[in-house]
């Protein structure tokens, strides 16, 4: 756009001004972050919670409704909605292909209850989506493989949350059904609605488990998740704690601050008693923790300004069939289902890099689909010379910037390399040295990341409990006294 075409465009939308607050207020919660670092980068580990994750996804939200369009007849340089739709349906198949592969081979894995929300928010969609009259067709028997292969690993994983999350995803789009037959005074198509009421029973069966499905499949592993009152209770203790906090949070990929400051004592009589969970059981107690009140209003605000808008889109207007083809009701209404379940989980569930991903990429196609509000923004760069220039000098830092971010990714990436490297050794004294110097050289290499300079301080602390384990003529007092120096030091983050 500004080498070439010298021309910048930009689509507006409704929800545009709520995305901006939302940002700023998770900008300046960075800023006032207990750590920095961990709210730009992310968690460590995790990484998908920290600022950089937050921007590159609204970047690409931004990129999609640009460059997506629901009529492509109108704007044929534009992707169609229902070429990526095809495209993501297809890499769902074939996530689900290689877990019933990995289960065929008995490979196991962790906790796939991340996998089990996901399909929970994803198959009411695609149960709206399936045209029952074509199934004898290949499209049709492939449709059903497909979500019967889906809905089977629901049955698999089985997991209560997700359960909620698809009756839930279920109910409002019988809802929807029904309302809009009322609404033109039409008979409600049995074929319509009753796979709807099929999978709600089954679901229902398997939420309260009056029955036991059995399936040849190996025990699932079960995640360790936080629990959802502990949840809460850590995010309320958190923003109770000051002002700041109450507004702001900690900081974006703070929560295991928060836990380490506010975990109950109860929890210490669990088998978890040793675990130290980064991220809470739900996304929107994780958010109060982190965002603050300002953060949590910006989020709600965002999807209930998406709903407000499309419910009255699909509710109202699409009545009036003079104006509004059957594909568009149903095309919205499948949309409209796949946004609510998928911002209903997170109140059930954490948002991983999947989920997060998944919500930003059906909010822009949902927002083109429903074509609401949209407004093309021109700026000519040959007419106005100053702002033209100033957008050169913006493309050229964003450059340096790119440039410099490779330098000090490969610097985050080789320092990783020598702390797993230090983690993968056996933990014997002969092989205490060889750790300290792997991870001495990790911190130079990455000096931010407390997880290094804690693990290192026990490295210190391990290697002057060996020595203390020699008899006392064979003690280098001066070494010792060295070691839980270090240690200490390392422990508080002085040394650098």
């Amino acid at each position: 756009m500004i080498l070439v075409d010298k021309e910048m465009k930009f689509v507006r939308t409704h929800l545009d001004k709520v995305i901006f607050l939302f940002f700023a207020v998770a900008v300046v919660s960075s800023i006032f972050s207990e750590d920095r670092i961990a709210s730009l980068l992310g968690q460590y580990g995790r990484f998908s919670d920290g600022l950089v994750g937050l921007a590159s996804l609204m970047l690409f939200y931004v990129l999609l409704v640009k460059h997506a369009a629901g009529d492509t007849q109108e704007n044929p340089q534009k992707i169609p909605v229902s070429r990526l739709l095809n495209v993501f349906t297809c890499s769902i198949a074939i996530v689900v292909a290689v877990w019933y592969a990995r289960q065929g081979l008995n490979l196991g894995g962790g906790g796939q209850d991340g996998l089990a929300v996901f399909l929970a928010a994803f198959l009411p969609f695609y149960i709206s989506r399936i045209s029952w009259r074509s199934v004898l067709r290949f499209s049709g028997l492939w449709s059903l493989a497909f979500l019967f292969a889906s809905f089977t690993v629901l049955l698999v994983i089985d997991f209560p949350n997700a359960w909620i999350i698809f009756i839930l995803g279920l109910l409002l789009l019988l809802f929807v059904r029904i309302w809009q037959r009322v609404r033109v005074r039409e008979r409600v198509s049995v074929k319509r609605v009753f796979p709807i009421l099929v999978f709600a029973f089954i679901a229902f069966v398997s939420l309260f488990k009056p029955v036991e499905f059995l399936l040849p499949f190996p025990d699932i592993l079960k995640e360790p998740v936080l629990s959802q009152d502990i949840s809460w209770g850590i995010a309320i203790d958190n923003a109770k704690e000051s002002v700041k906090n109450a507004l702001l949070g900690s900081g974006p990929g703070t929560f295991g601050i928060s836990f380490s400051e506010h975990k109950p004592a109860s929890l210490n009589e669990t088998a978890t008693w040793r675990a130290r969970f980064d991220r809470a059981g739900n996304h929107v107690a994780e958010t109060l923790s982190t965002f603050g009140l300002l953060g949590l209003f910006m989020w709600i605000a965002l999807a209930g300004l998406f709903f407000a808008v499309s419910s009255i889109s699909i509710l109202y207007l699409v009545t009036r069939k003079e104006k509004v083809s059957p594909a568009y009701e149903e095309t919205n209404t499948a949309f409209l289902v796949l946004v609510f379940s998928l911002f209903i989980s997170q109140f059930f569930y954490y948002q991983n890099t999947l989920l997060a991903f998944s919500f930003w990429f059906v909010l822009a196609l949902g927002v083109v689909a429903f074509e609401q509000g949209m407004k093309e923004l021109s700026i000519s760069l040959r007419k106005y010379l100053e702002i033209a220039l100033a957008f050169r000098l913006l493309l050229l830092a964003l450059v340096f910037l790119l440039g410099f971010s490779y330098f000090f990714g490969a610097r985050i990436y080789l320092a990783d390399i020598k702390y797993m490297q230090a983690l993968r050794q056996a933990a014997n004294p002969a092989s205490v040295s060889s750790q300290i110097g792997l991870m001495s050289k990790a911190i130079e290499l990455n000096p931010w990341q407390g997880e290094y300079r804690l693990y290192l301080s026990r490295l210190f602390f391990g290697s002057a409990r060996e020595a203390l384990l020699l008899p006392v003529e064979q003690q280098d007092k001066a070494a010792i006294s060295l070691d839980v120096q270090k240690a200490i030091a390392y422990a508080r983050g002085d040394v650098v």
